[in-house]
């Protein structure tokens, strides 16, 4: 069974977003999470990487508690771990991609995605649909 270390941190960036940084393979490869919520900077823990206790954060028009923003960080910080797990026990590395899509399916984030052939047919002009009845 492979050990893979990775790292969580997270953040409020420049624009107040509650950002989620991971980083495994070395430092090599990394992928951020968008919490989907917006923190004040003077009312954010750096130490802990949560939100004070008991705040209410105003950005933007948009008003979020603290407890709100932590539920959001520790679900997908949950939602990581537990594909690192999985991971370990198939003796494999995640890569980004994989890491994206398995976090965003968890959150709700990827729509179902409809097949190329069911696209072609809903994006078909008047011209295509004649070239095929010629056919």
């Amino acid at each position: 069974m492979i050990e893979i270390k990775y790292n969580i941190r997270t953040f409020v960036n420049k624009n107040q977003q509650v950002l989620i940084r991971v980083r495994w393979n070395n430092k090599k490869d990394e992928v951020t999470f968008s919490a989907g919520c917006s923190a004040e900077p003077e009312k954010w823990d750096n130490v802990n990487q949560l939100a004070k206790r008991n705040t209410t954060h105003k950005v933007g028009g948009k008003t979020c508690i603290a407890r709100e923003i932590n539920g959001r960080i520790s679900e997908i910080c949950e939602y990581i771990t537990e594909r690192f797990k999985q991971s370990e026990l198939a003796n494999n590395i995640p890569n980004k991609d994989e890491l994206k899509v398995f976090v965003n399916e968890k959150l709700g984030r990827i729509i179902e995605q409809v097949s190329e052939d069911e696209l072609k047919k809903k994006d078909k002009t008047l011209e295509d649909i004649f070239k095929e009845f010629l056919k």
